[in-house]
């Protein structure tokens, strides 16, 4: 929708068919050849869906993490440029980390304006105008917090030791509930699901409240229900969560 105020866009795949409940393979993507580069975002929050593997191009492959950024370990060798809001597991929003090859950044036209030209940033330091700088630190005390324990391998296991614990739970009720996203492209990150009615999935969110559990109102463009365990999320609340489904299962 923006990459057309100011260029030709091919898209690749449409997930709207299926509603959006799964990422493509490389059989239902339509790569055109010689493109500017390849764009995708690695992990929706709304549906829940996230990449198994990365999509593969003979242009440049730029991807949007900022929903699941050092969430899991990452293959540079397959990224030209990889670029995240630190809303989620980096740190405050406001503050953006972009990582991308020295041979893209030095095809950055001189045309583009400065505060979007990454050329002219990276030749600053960063450090074109004044930076956010409480944003900036609060992200290296977050850097520190994950390499403290164990590094994005261990983040990758922690995510989805947390991520297996909900799932089961919903996939041992499914006669109960609905997990939108199909297995395969299941996200560790955002989880939607629904109960069997909308005056369910209202009274799930009152007796959750009850129990200290917030948050966990579906996005207004899906509805249902969402768990997001975003990796500071710890995995005692995913214990007390899948618990949670099962009793409310239970006693309805």
């Amino acid at each position: 929708k923006e990459a057309k105020k100011i260029g030709n866009v091919h898209v690749a795949f449409d997930g709207s068919a299926s509603k959006y409940d799964h990422c493509p393979t490389e059989e239902e993507t339509d790569c055109v050849e010689h493109a500017a580069y390849l764009h995708y975002c690695s992990n929706n929050t709304i549906y829940g869906t996230s990449f198994a593997s990365e999509p593969t191009s003979d242009s440049p492959v730029i991807c949007d993490m900022s929903s699941d950024m050092f969430s899991r370990k990452i293959d540079w060798s397959k990224h030209d440029m990889v670029y995240a809001g630190a809303q989620k597991n980096l740190g405050p929003s406001g503050t953006v980390l972009v990582v991308i090859r020295k041979s893209l950044l030095e095809r950055c036209p001189d045309t583009l304006p400065l505060m979007l030209n990454y050329n002219a940033l990276a030749s600053k330091d960063s450090r074109l105008n004044t930076p956010p700088t409480f944003g900036i630190y609060l992200m290296g005390q977050v850097f520190k917090w994950i390499l403290s324990n164990g590094g994005l391998e261990e983040m990758q296991q922690h995510n989805e030791r947390k991520a297996s614990l909900i799932y089961k739970a919903l996939d041992d009720c499914s006669d109960f509930y609905t997990v939108f996203a199909r297995e395969c492209s299941r996200s560790q990150m955002n989880i939607p699901f629904k109960t069997k009615s909308d005056e369910l999935d209202a009274l799930f969110l009152e007796e959750s409240a009850k129990q200290g559990m917030s948050g966990l109102k579906g996005h207004r463009d899906l509805g249902g229900l969402r768990a997001s365990i975003y990796n500071a999320f710890p995995e005692s609340g995913c214990v007390q969560f899948a618990e949670f489904l099962h009793s409310f299962v239970a006693a309805h």
